[in-house]
């Protein structure tokens, strides 16, 4: 149930992220400590491989390339973490 109330909770904070996005923003300070919220959880996510909220968390064109040049889709990269080859 915690698990549940977690995940609707972060997609229902994604979603007034994006009907904000043309607003001005009165706090940079409270927009800064979301942010930091958000990314929190995006890397809790991936060390407990929580593979749900990782997905919600991750563009659908996210591309991550790592300093040796190695290149890695959404997919790929989540599915290197899933089955734990990527650390």
């Amino acid at each position: 149930m915690q698990e549940l109330l977690r995940y609707l909770f972060l997609v229902s904070f994604l979603v007034s992220i994006i009907f904000m996005g043309n607003c001005d923003i009165k706090d940079p300070d409270k927009e800064a400590d979301l942010i930091r919220e958000i990314e929190q959880e995006r890397l809790r996510a991936i060390v407990e491989s929580d593979m749900d909220v990782a997905h919600e968390l991750h563009a659908e064109d996210f591309q991550l390339i790592t300093p040796d040049g190695s290149e890695y889709t959404r997919q790929t990269y989540l599915n290197q973490i899933e089955s734990g080859k990527l650390v």
